[in-house]
């Protein structure tokens, strides 16, 4: 069965610095505040969860990929399978919400699934599943975001 693997844009954020001077401050002058409430998601606790969650998206993504093209054995996809879910779990999202939802959800199916005969953990080729890491890069470009997910050739 043939996939159609939609990748989101990839981000290439560069910073620059500004050639602007600002008057120095004495010890007097008091700080401006600043603060994010606590329910707004701040940019790079996005950046950081979905910069992590290209590891596993890929990860999980190419073990079905490779495995339906005969280029990993069984094994091999059930090993990266594993690993992906590992790492999956170890992202903190908290920080970004939608983020965090669209990550428990991939977590939820992945505890959800009974490994098959040959000891797949879960099936990363189902219809739903794609649907789930879609919706985690969905979530990562509301954020401010971007889920980069690299897929083999071949």
């Amino acid at each position: 069965m043939a996939r159609k693997l939609v990748v989101l844009p990839v981000a290439v954020l560069l910073l620059l610095s500004g050639c602007a001077t600002s008057a120095p401050t004495t010890a007097s002058s008091p700080a401006p505040a600043t603060s994010t409430p606590a329910s707004t998601p701040t940019a790079s606790a996005a950046e950081t969860a979905c910069g992590e969650l290209g590891e596993p998206a890929s990860l999980s993504y190419n073990a079905w990929n490779d495995f339906q093209k005969g280029n990993i054995t069984a094994e091999q996809r059930n090993s990266d399978l594993s690993k992906a879910a590992e790492l999956f779990r170890a992202v903190d999202a908290s920080g970004a919400p939608g983020v965090q939802n669209a990550l428990s959800q991939v977590i939820a199916y992945i505890d959800s699934a009974t490994p098959d005969a040959s000891g797949q953990p879960y099936d990363a080729g189902t219809d739903e599943f794609f649907n789930l890491r879609s919706s985690l890069g969905i979530a990562c470009e509301s954020a401010g975001s971007e889920l980069e997910l690299k897929a083999h050739g071949g």
